[in-house]
């Protein structure tokens, strides 16, 4: 019986495996045949000064790059731009990174685990997040002279929560700076230039609560009750034909749900809709006219980075149906904690505090409320902060 079940297990793998190749296959062509869709997809790759013209007069970006195992960076203002070489090894950050992961990855180990090692838990991820601001942000500290920060990270650093790098008197670079992030210059470049805005001032919310993730209902409650005439679809009503048809109405769209990252295909990554799994490729037919998507759930934000650095995964197909901005994840987070975050971000945005800023204010109240990073920095803002 067990060695059928194996069987029939191995057939239905490789049929998902073959379907997979075959629309990846089609995406290719269509990419190659199609200009217009070429032209919107595949953006050029944008200048120094490019860079420095999506900037205000108070914003700063920082933009790394990595030559063999060096990791550099290029710093820019409206008026200055500087390059700071071999910062870093592109290994021991590597390295960094996985120890930071794994101790964020002790949470799954329960409540009661939690509890009893908090502080514990709290100093050697602090610690891990020391290591990391001494690689990759204290050589450019220096320059780092303006409140609004734009980071846009290479490779590994995609991973990195710049805004909970800790320094060495123990305080956090959200202390001090307004961060967001961007996959690339030339993204940044095209959100930056897009000025969505939807007829009505109008937050569409799906929400798919399942075991372990009950705060979902509540938290499009509490984001009902910021927005008077919010659209709340849950439950078997958010399906993704709901989701095609409501989701141009939105100012804000928000998406509460689990959702699941593909190491093996970042392209096939998904949130769990209730008949369907939201992927890249099922966004190539949404078109949004939203200020901003958030993708509240699982891992909606980690990506398999390629040549060239072009992220797949959720982002990109937002992006591609028209968001300027995306609030997700970079890792697996805390059902009550994410709930208390939206519902403050969104009070801000409606009280008109720029997204930025809004993000940033909601994760120093989670931070004095919950204290260790693996609450209140799991989120950031990717695009256009404004």
């Amino acid at each position: 019986g067990d060695q059928r079940r194996s069987s029939v297990a191995d057939r239905y793998t490789r049929r998902v495996v073959d379907c997979e190749r075959q629309v990846a296959q089609l995406f290719r062509r269509l990419e190659t045949e199609d200009h217009n869709f070429s032209f919107n997809y595949r953006l050029p790759t944008a200048s120094a000064a490019q860079l420095q013209n999506t900037l205000e007069g108070d914003e700063q970006a920082i933009e790394y790059f990595t030559t063999g195992d060096d990791v550099s960076a290029f710093v820019a203002s409206r008026d200055q731009f500087s390059v700071v070489r071999a910062i870093a090894s592109k290994r021991d950050l590597e390295q960094h990174l996985a120890e930071l992961r794994f101790q964020l990855e002790k949470f799954t180990y329960g409540a009661q685990y939690v509890d009893r090692h908090f502080w514990q838990l709290k100093e050697v991820t602090d610690r891990c997040l020391s290591r990391l601001y001494e690689a990759v942000f204290a050589p450019l500290e220096p320059m780092a002279n303006r409140g609004r920060l734009t980071v846009i990270p290479h490779g590994s650093l995609h991973y990195v929560p710049f805004h909970a790098l800790c320094d060495t008197e123990g305080s956090y670079l959200i202390d001090r700076f307004e961060i967001s992030y961007a996959p690339s210059t030339a993204v940044l470049k095209l959100c930056r230039a897009k000025k969505n805005r939807a007829p009505d001032d109008k937050l569409v919310a799906f929400g798919f609560a399942e075991r372990g993730t009950p705060a979902i209902e509540d938290e499009l409650g509490a984001l009902g009750a910021i927005f008077r005439d919010a659209v709340l679809v849950t439950g078997s009503d958010a399906t993704r034909n709901n989701l095609l048809r409501l989701a141009p109405q939105a100012r804000f769209l928000h998406i509460a749900s689990h959702g699941h990252f593909r190491r093996d295909n970042p392209m096939f990554s998904f949130l769990k809709l209730a008949d369907s799994r939201l992927s890249f490729y099922n966004l190539l037919d949404l078109k949004l006219k939203a200020e901003m998507v958030t993708l509240s759930a699982c891992h909606t934000g980690v990506n398999k980075v390629f040549p060239g650095d072009e992220l797949h995964g959720l982002m990109r197909g937002f992006v591609y149906a028209g968001a300027p901005a995306l609030i997700m994840s970079l890792w697996a987070v805390n059902d009550a904690s994410t709930s208390e975050l939206m519902r403050e971000v969104y009070s801000h945005i409606r009280a008109g505090v720029d997204k930025r800023a809004a993000l940033r204010r909601a994760q120093l109240m989670i931070k004095d409320e919950y204290g260790h990073p693996y609450y209140w920095a799991p989120f950031i803002l990717m695009g256009n902060p404004e």
